[in-house]
């Protein structure tokens, strides 16, 4: 906790030389807001994932009216971004160019590819036995934990 004394507390706030009122930036208003509105466990509007952005409601100023905590999603539905984001999605339709040239440089056909389909299902088998690690088996097959990982749990490799 914050030990206040007489003369930090006779300058808080407006009182302060340096107080900007609503002129203040972007960032320091968000971290002026922050600390003084309680931050709920879930969002209010949609009630399914855990709030973590401050959202300003119109105007943008010090009112905390103005201002309430929301999950991501609500939030960019709220600033009009979710729309941008949904319009801007790249979607290759199945007989465009690069669709055709990703389906083609799948697995070991792919220039950067350390692993064959042999090794990726042997990958798989050893990690289901329990007797390895993401650890050991990235050492024996020198690629990196993460990737190894990804096979184990079929985000990368899907085709086998």
């Amino acid at each position: 906790m914050l030990k206040l004394n007489k003369s930090s507390i006779s300058k808080l706030e407006e009182k302060n030389p340096m107080w900007k009122g609503d002129k203040v930036g972007y960032g320091k208003l968000h971290e002026w807001v922050k600390n003084r509105i309680i931050k709920p466990e879930i969002c209010p509007r949609c009630k399914k994932r855990k709030a973590y952005d401050l959202a300003n409601k119109g105007i943008y100023n010090r009112d905390l009216k103005n201002w309430e905590y929301l999950c991501r999603k609500c939030h960019m539905k709220s600033d009009g971004r979710m729309n941008v984001f949904l319009k801007n999605q790249r979607k290759f339709p199945k007989n465009n160019k690069y669709y055709k040239l990703r389906e083609e440089l799948k697995g070991e056909k792919h220039p950067g590819s350390k692993l064959t389909k042999e090794k990726v299902i042997e990958i798989r088998i050893k990690y289901a036995t329990g007797k390895y690690s993401l650890a050991n088996l990235s050492k024996q097959y020198n690629v990196c934990f993460q990737n190894i990982g990804l096979i184990v749990n079929r985000k990368s490799w899907k085709h086998i």
